[in-house]
C-alpha cells in the first residue's frame, strides 16, 4: 500500500527518510525549483524506499473570465451586460501582477447598448491564505486596476437657416483613462496547474461629449460613467516540475 505525506509532515518525512539513509533528496529538487516555494507530494512504498514529486506554486499563468456587469452614471440610462476577457500576468507568494483584455456591454449617451474594449494593470495582494494540512489553498485578494476603457463620443452638428435644416450625429469611439478596484476569492490546485475564482470589480471611465456647427466645435463636456463586473475565471499556471521517478 502506498502512503502520501504532504509538505505540512515535512518533519515526518525527514525521519523517514533519515531511517531510509536517504539525505539528500530534498536538497536535490529544491536545487532544480530554483529555490522556490513548492508543493511537494511523497510516497513511501512497500519496499521503504522513497519516491518524491515537487511543482512550484509561483509562475506566470495564463487564463479567461466569464461573467456580467453593470453599467451606470450620468448622460445615460444604467444596463446590465455580458463581461468577459482573457488574463496573463504571474503569481506570486503574496502579489499578483495581471494584465487583462477585455468585452464588455455599455450603454451610450441615447442608452443604447454596445460592446466595448478595455484594457488593464491589475496588481493585487492576498490578505487572507488557508486550506487543510496548513496547505494554502485558498486565498482572499483585494486590487487595482488602471487602464483604457473604448467609449463612444457623441459628437452632434446642428445647422439652419431659411431655406435647409440639417440634424446629425455620429458616434466615434475612443479610449479613455479608467481605474477601480476589485476583489476577490481564488482556489488553486494542489499539485497541479488550474487555478478558478470569483472576482468582483468597479471602475470609473469617462465618455466625451463634442458638439460641432457647421464642423466647427463650439463645446466640450464629459459624463462619468461607472462599471462594475462579476466573473468567475479559470487559470493555468506555468511552473516547475522535479521528481525522482
Amino acid at each position: 500500500m502506498v502512503v502520501s505525506a504532504f509538505a505540512a509532515n515535512a518533519q515526518e518525512v525527514k525521519q523517514i527518510a533519515k531511517a531510509n539513509d536517504i539525505q539528500s533528496y530534498k536538497l536535490e529538487y529544491i536545487e532544480e525549483l530554483g529555490g522556490m516555494r513548492h508543493d511537494e507530494l511523497v510516497m513511501i512504498l512497500p519496499d521503504s524506499s522513497i519516491v518524491w514529486k515537487a511543482e512550484t506554486i509561483e509562475g506566470f499563468s495564463l487564463g479567461g473570465k466569464v461573467g456580467g456587469g453593470f453599467d451606470c452614471g450620468q448622460g445615460a440610462g444604467s444596463i446590465i451586460g455580458y463581461n468577459f476577457g482573457v488574463v496573463f500576468g504571474y503569481s506570486g507568494k503574496l502579489m499578483d501582477w495581471d494584465v487583462t483584455a477585455g468585452y464588455s456591454q455599455i450603454s451610450d449617451a441615447s442608452g443604447k447598448r454596445y460592446g466595448a474594449f478595455n484594457a488593464f494593470f491589475e496588481p493585487s495582494i492576498a490578505v487572507a491564505k488557508w486550506g487543510k494540512n496548513g496547505l494554502q489553498t485558498n486565498k482572499f485578494y483585494v486590487g487595482a486596476k488602471v487602464g483604457l476603457q473604448e467609449a463612444r463620443n457623441d459628437s452632434q452638428f446642428n445647422y439652419e437657416d431659411d431655406h435647409i435644416i440639417v440634424n446629425g450625429t455620429s458616434v466615434p469611439t475612443s479610449m479613455g483613462l479608467a481605474y477601480g478596484l476589485k476583489i476577490g476569492y481564488e482556489h488553486r490546485q494542489f499539485m497541479g496547474a488550474v487555478r478558478w475564482g470569483i472576482e468582483a470589480s468597479a471602475h470609473t471611465y469617462d465618455v466625451k461629449h463634442e458638439f460641432k456647427v457647421n464642423g466647427e466645435t463650439i463645446k466640450n463636456s464629459k459624463d462619468q460613467r461607472f462599471f462594475v463586473g462579476l466573473t468567475f475565471y479559470v487559470k493555468g499556471v506555468f511552473h516547475k516540475k522535479a521528481r525522482n521517478y
